[in-house]
């Protein structure tokens, strides 16, 4: 960004959107309805090592793809201790979301300009929908991610002619699809 051009993101605005997903997220409870079932399937993921088959109270839990739960799992057996176990897994929604905020400035760039872009991250960072989801233990920070990924290389593709971006593009549409089942790829 150039300091002469009137319409630059100041830094310390991008900053402040950034700071929004992690704010709040290992002070508080489960909150009800979604919260304490997911974390309960990431939790005994951690704990069980099965990273493949969500389960929930030693049955398998099919109604959502893994991925999720795996990732949250994961940060669950690491930082489960520092940040307690839910809050572990709940950083991993602001990770998804900090991501989710990174493929919109490289869509808005890709699509318009490079202060385009700050300028989405900014506005997304601060929508009120934004910051929920992405300070909840659910599955739809991760398929926000995959979701703005897949379409920010199919960008790549159709308007900068990089045909080579389809194998990410398909990598983060299967991402999609372990996230949320088959409304991944729909979306």
């Amino acid at each position: 960004m150039e300091k002469n051009d009137a319409n630059a993101m100041p830094w310390w605005a991008l900053l402040m959107a950034l700071a929004v997903c992690f704010v709040g997220i290992v002070d508080r409870d489960l909150w009800t309805p979604d919260e304490p079932r997911d974390a309960a399937v990431a939790l005994e993921m951690a704990q069980t090592g099965n990273y493949v088959v969500p389960c929930l109270a030693g049955e398998p839990f099919i109604e959502k793809p893994p991925l999720y739960f795996a990732v949250g799992g994961a940060a669950a057996r690491v930082a489960g201790p520092l940040l307690g176990h839910a809050g572990a897994i709940r950083m991993t929604s602001a990770l998804w979301g900090a991501g989710v905020l990174w493929m919109t400035f490289l869509l808005g760039r890709r699509l318009a300009d490079r202060n385009t872009g700050w300028w989405a991250v900014a506005l997304l960072a601060t929508m009120e929908g934004f910051v929920e989801n992405m300070h909840w233990i659910r599955v739809d920070a991760a398929l926000a991610f995959f979701v703005v990924a897949a379409i920010w290389c199919f960008a790549e593709v159709f308007r900068a002619g990089r045909a080579w971006f389809c194998l990410p593009a398909g990598f983060f549409t299967a991402g999609a699809f372990l996230s949320k089942g088959v409304i991944g790829p729909l979306l």
